[in-house]
């Protein structure tokens, strides 16, 4: 009976993701807020806390990004993602509250004596692998990957890549630690 409300609660709250994602077991704990549901590619068993914000942005009608989620996901509150670029998020992703990831930024050209905000956007692919935990109030920029097993400390700003089995921290996020695979342990960088 609990699935069967919480199927029929899903179709009147958000009848769009529920229609294209109903055998894909995928969950939404309150309000969502996507805008371009169809740029989005999701796997199965994918959960989005409350709060949870997904917008796109394109420079012209080529350069449209994707977001790609894969399969046991888990999105805890409050978070930002932004499109514009293709985002590619693998599989069993740990993202904690208020986490922002970008693959867009606005141009810092001064040279064009135009404003800011009205010059174009540069978009950068964002890659997370497989098995990733982001703590809680991360910052994921453009252009970074994101190596398997890795961890994002709460509070960090990723302004490059990450290699796989890695723990960052910081602002910028700098390498704490690392697995080794000899020893089967974490060991400090």
């Amino acid at each position: 009976m609990k699935k069967i409300v919480k199927r029929f609660y899903m179709l009147v709250r958000h009848p769009i993701i529920f229609l294209k994602s109903f055998k894909k077991n995928f969950y939404i704990r309150g309000k969502l807020n996507i805008n371009h549901f169809s740029r989005i590619v999701l796997g199965n068993d994918i959960t989005f806390g409350y709060g949870t914000r997904i917008n796109f942005y394109s420079n012209n009608s080529d350069n449209k990004g994707k977001l790609f989620i894969g399969d046991n996901s888990y999105f805890c509150h409050n978070n930002t993602i932004l499109v514009g670029g293709d985002i590619h998020i693998g599989n069993n992703v740990l993202v904690a509250s208020e986490v922002a990831i970008f693959s867009e930024n606005h141009s810092t050209n001064l040279e064009t004596n135009t404003p800011y905000m009205n010059q174009s956007l540069k978009m950068s692919e964002v890659v997370i692998g497989n098995n990733v935990w982001i703590g809680e109030k991360a910052i994921i920029l453009p252009g970074v990957h994101i190596g398997d097993n890795s961890i994002i400390g709460a509070g960090s700003v990723v302004t490059k890549n990450v290699p796989r089995n890695a723990i960052v921290g910081g602002n910028p996020a700098k390498q704490i630690k690392y697995y080794s695979e000899k020893e089967k342990c974490w060991k400090r960088t």
